[in-house]
Parts: C-alpha cells; sequence; structure tokens
C-alpha cells in the first residue's frame, strides 16, 4: 500500500492513535487527508486520530450533521479538526459559525473586508472567533461528489490570548493600513500560493504607504501576472501607466486620486525565476509626493 503524503510530509515523527484495527493505523484515509492538506506548516503534529475528535479538541463545536473525519493535535493547548457535511461549503460555514456565535464564540473586531493579494486556496482564508483566551478558525472547501470538508483549528493561549491581541489593535492599530488604497487582489485560475503578505511602510508627505506580496506556483509568465492583476486594479480606480519588462522582470506604475482628493502611485511588479513555475509579485502603493520643489 503506498503511503499518503500527508503521513510522508506532517506524521513521520507522530504517534498515530485511532479507534479503527491497528492495521489500518498505517495509513490515513484519503478524505481526512484532504481535509487536513492545507494545515499551517511549522509545527510537529504530536497525534494524528482517524474517526474522532483529537484530544485537547473543545466539545460543542463540531458542526451539525458532520461526520467526523478525524484530526490532529499539536500540543496541549491546539488541535485540529475535520469534518465532512452535507452542505455547500458557504452553506456549512454560515450555519456553523450562526451556532458558535450561539454559543458564546464571537468575532474578535469589526469584519473587515480583505485585501491585498488573496490566497487561492480556499481552506486557508479563515475566519477567526474567540471565546475568552480560546480561539477557533473555520475553513471549508468542496468535497468531491458534493458536500464540503470542514476543517476547525482550535488553540487556547496561557498567557496572553490572540484574541485579546487582536481586539487591542482595533480600530488603531490597523488605520495606517486602512488608508492606504490596496484593493482585494484574487489569483489567477490553477495558480498555488505559498506565502502572501503585507505591511505598513513609513511615512512620508503626512501619510503611510503599504505594500502586499505573494508567492504563486503557476505557469503563466510575468507578462500575463501584471496583465491579470492590472485589470483588477483598474476596475479598484487605478490607472495605469505602458509596463516596463525584462525577460523575468516585469514592472507597471499606477496613479490613484482619493476620496480626499490626494494622489498615491503604486508599483506593480512581478518576477518570473529561471526555470521555475515560481513568481513573486508586489504591489507597494505610497503618497505620491508634492510636485512644490521646495520638499
Amino acid at each position: 500500500m503506498r503511503t499518503p503524503p500527508l503521513l510522508v510530509a506532517l506524521a513521520v515523527p507522530a504517534i498515530l492513535t485511532a479507534s479503527p484495527p491497528a492495521a489500518a493505523q498505517n495509513s490515513i484515509p484519503a478524505e481526512l487527508a484532504t481535509a487536513l492538506v492545507a494545515m499551517p506548516t511549522g509545527s510537529t503534529p504530536e497525534q494524528i486520530v482517524v474517526g474522532r475528535i483529537p484530544n485537547g479538541f473543545p466539545a460543542g463545536v463540531a458542526p451539525a450533521g458532520g461526520r467526523v473525519l478525524g484530526g490532529i493535535a499539536r500540543d496541549t493547548s491546539s488541535a485540529v479538526a475535520a469534518f465532512a457535511v452535507p452542505q455547500a461549503p458557504a452553506e456549512a460555514t454560515a450555519a456553523l459559525r450562526q451556532a458558535l456565535a450561539e454559543g458564546g464564540w464571537s468575532s474578535p473586531g469589526d469584519p473587515r473586508p480583505q485585501r491585498g493579494f488573496i490566497d487561492p486556496n480556499p481552506m486557508r482564508n479563515m475566519g477567526f472567533l474567540c471565546r475568552g483566551a480560546e480561539m477557533l478558525s473555520t475553513a471549508a472547501a468542496p468535497a468531491p461528489g458534493g458536500g464540503a470538508y470542514v476543517r476547525l483549528d482550535y488553540s487556547r493561549a496561557r498567557r496572553m490570548s490572540p484574541c485579546a491581541m487582536m481586539r487591542a489593535a482595533r480600530p488603531g492599530g490597523m488605520a495606517p493600513w486602512d488608508s492606504v488604497p490596496i484593493p482585494a487582489l484574487t489569483a489567477p485560475e490553477g495558480a498555488t500560493a505559498l506565502a502572501t503578505g503585507s505591511g505598513v511602510l513609513p511615512a512620508s508627505f503626512g501619510r503611510s504607504g503599504a505594500s502586499a506580496s505573494t508567492r504563486l506556483r503557476t505557469d503563466q509568465s510575468a507578462a500575463a501576472l501584471v496583465q491579470h492583476y492590472a485589470a483588477q486594479l483598474r476596475a479598484a480606480g487605478w490607472t495605469p501607466a505602458p509596463a516596463a519588462a525584462s525577460p523575468t522582470v516585469v514592472a507597471q506604475a499606477f496613479r490613484m486620486r482619493g476620496e480626499d482628493g490626494k494622489e498615491w502611485f503604486g508599483v506593480l511588479t512581478a518576477t518570473a525565476f529561471p526555470d521555475s513555475p515560481v513568481r513573486d509579485l508586489s504591489f507597494q502603493v505610497n503618497p505620491l509626493p508634492p510636485t512644490d520643489p521646495s520638499f
């Protein structure tokens, strides 16, 4: 029997425990592997369970009518559980979040629209809920043959809760990023996001700039990617200048006038690494410097 890739990549050092017979403990069902394959990396699982909830996972948060696929216990304060449900992903997520709200879980702050480069993997576009020092993220993706896989990531802080820190950071902590007109930028079909990020740039001329970046695995060229994202920027009100290109790097400048009458300058850059499907993209936005020569 061929060992599933998830077992090789994540579970070699793990202790496999499950309710099925011992012979079944040497492999992870493909359905469970599919539901967990987008698990964030950076931590070694201590336990992978099949057909039941992992140790340390809270009671009362499973989706109604869901079938337990299994899960992962990372340590004494974090665990992941995966379920199969008959509803479509959006319907399943909405029903689950409503049930969690009735159970005392709430958003750490006002909902904010996604901006910058959006991870095309729906299993990683999570929504966070908090209950005291506990944090729960929900994600759903279509299941083959209908329905959805739902994954719940649970963590409990021993000291300072991440939920408390996010509450403390709003609204002032996100103000510089919120003031920069970077729209949501969705990846082309078939692309896989290897990393995404964003940040606030140093203030100049009374305002801060911001940058967003992503690393994709795709067969599209740098020029095609710039065209793809430039169309979204134009739709968001940005005016493009002609693109500049080299064999591996394509850059295009944009300008936008904000509602306050002040202008912004942005540069979209795509880099294609030679002999590789990896592409790096960034969109950096700064306030346009004044034309007054005294500056």
